[in-house]
């Protein structure tokens, strides 16, 4: 058996996986950074109050864009792989946008009338109207984004797709500068600051897209979109619920300053995104890709979990191991409370790419309704953590209660999967490795979750002696095969398949 886990073949597809993932980072990186690398002087200049009120209008396009994006960018992706000519794909891709343009123009239209009610449901703390207008907005330009941007993902232009991350990133650190610091223009100017880059960004993949993506309209390829994503539109708004439901509750259990203090501190641990994002954006196409080669697939995507369990979840422990001095570093004092939230909201990240690694059976079954079963299940799981835990506990309670969500979401889309077992892919997961990990996780995240009670250690000293014990955990659970692998990969000495087979014995 590890001579077949180790075949060539494999870990060219490793490669080639790996490659997508790092080019779709390049565009998160910049985004992430800085909002990083902003954060010691806009927490200065920017009250816990204006960070919850952007934090409560985000609601507005969290809500909207699963109802008015009617699940067009799944949808996209099946039917698109399902055809056989590059006429019928860009057909399909042109039907797409025209659906994405008549929902985004409807929204527009209900979120202007609607305004005013937000404002008073939102922030009645603030003067709302042009805040919400402003979400309003730019929640549009988003439902118009998705499926530009999932035609150039599905045709494999990493690096264009990445290429207009970085240069949204680039302008949006321009005008929040702009707006924020030299205008004074406060919460309007972080919020018009981002909808202006997003905008620029939209329009640059309109070009890029438009050859592939032009207005056109199929009534059976619409048909066949909108069977496939109305049905995902509960599934994206349990997305919504088990992701927002405790800043809701916080809101008005502890008031505004209370979420303004999680969100910076949620914010930092969701830099892990640059991860588990770009990861995301070349996972979705890859395996559809390989929805035709059954035997190479339920290999390949089993190890492929071990691996990301191990990095990412890796990571995300870093963010519970280091949050308190990066609080310091990186925050105006009224905000290092917030602290505790990094390292649940990483862990919420880290589950959020986990469940996208569980989705290869429904996908190749096309049963992608039935995710909406599970994800709705998840959902009142993070209702019901939220009222139980955050009146008593607070800013505790809702992290807490956020990444205990995203793990049942996980584990009820992992139960579904068993049950399905005999109609989906059956995936070889080394069930072995990963509980041996996820035991030492789960007690790593109760032991710095206790810190402020421990004043014994120094954090840095102790986050420093917990990195290396995680890196030697890893290292005892990976085999002599593949640390060899790695080092070589490392060194940059793996360039192509006949090099691979000097390094790889099977």
């Amino acid at each position: 058996m590890e001579s077949t886990w180790l075949g060539v073949r494999l870990r060219e597809e490793f490669r080639r996986l790996g490659s997508a993932t790092a080019i779709y980072g390049v565009g998160t990186v910049l985004t992430r950074m800085t909002g990083l690398l902003t954060l010691p002087l806009f927490t200065r200049l920017l009250t816990p109050a204006d960070y919850g009120a952007v934090a409560m209008l985000s609601l507005i396009s969290m809500v909207a864009t699963p109802i008015f994006g009617v699940g067009i960018g799944v949808a996209l992706g099946i039917v698109y792989s399902q055809q056989s000519s590059e006429a019928d794909r860009v057909r399909v891709a042109r039907v797409a946008t025209t659906i994405s343009v008549i929902t985004a123009a409807t929204f527009l239209v209900i979120g202007f009338a609607l305004r005013d009610g937000l404002a008073v449901l939102l922030v009645p703390e603030i003067p709302g109207t042009d805040l919400v207008t402003i979400a309003v907005v730019s929640t549009t330009v988003g439902i118009l984004g998705i499926p530009l941007r999932g035609t150039i993902q599905l045709r494999g232009q990493a690096a264009a797709f990445a290429g207009i991350g970085f240069a949204t990133a680039l302008l949006a650190l321009a005008t929040h500068l702009t707006l924020v610091v030299g205008l004074r223009m406060g919460v309007i100017g972080l919020m018009s600051g981002t909808i202006v880059a997003q905008a620029v960004g939209t329009l640059a993949a309109w070009r890029l897209a438009m050859r592939r993506t032009g207005l056109a309209w199929d009534t059976s390829v619409a048909l066949s979109l909108l069977r496939l994503g109305l049905p995902m539109v509960p599934s994206f708004a349990s997305v919504f619920v088990i992701g927002q439901v405790s800043r809701y509750v916080l809101r008005y259990t502890h008031g505004i300053d209370a979420v303004g203090i999680f969100s910076v501190g949620a914010n930092i641990g969701m830099t892990l995104g640059l991860a588990t994002g770009a990861f995301a954006s070349a996972w979705t196409p890859y395996f559809l890709a390989l929805r035709d080669r059954p035997d190479t697939s339920r290999l390949l995507f089993g190890r492929v979990t071990t691996y990301y369990v191990w990095i990412t979840g890796g990571m995300s422990l870093l963010y519970f191991f280091f949050a308190p001095t990066a609080m310091d570093v990186l925050v105006a004092e009224p905000y290092r409370q917030g602290y505790i939230a990094i390292g649940y909201a990483a862990s919420a990240q880290f589950f959020t790419g986990l469940f996208g690694l569980l989705m290869p059976g429904p996908y190749f079954a096309d049963d992608v309704k039935s995710v909406a079963i599970t994800q709705g299940i998840a959902a009142v799981v993070a209702v019901c953590l939220a009222v139980i835990l955050i009146p008593p506990l607070g800013l505790i309670g809702a992290c807490v209660a956020t990444a205990t969500a995203g793990l049942a979401l996980c584990v009820t889309q992992a139960a579904w999967n068993w049950k399905m077992r005999h109609r989906y892919l059956t995936i070889h997961y080394e069930t072995g490795r990963l509980t041996v990990f996820g035991l030492a996780y789960v007690g790593a995240v109760l032991l710095f979750s206790a810190r402020p009670w421990i004043h014994a250690i120094p954090d840095v000293v102790a986050g420093l002696s917990a990195t290396v014990a995680l890196a030697v955990l890893i290292t005892v659970l990976t085999s002599a095969s593949e640390r060899r692998v790695a080092f070589y990969i490392a060194r940059g000495r793996y360039r192509s398949l006949r090099q691979l087979r000097s390094i790889v014995r099977y």
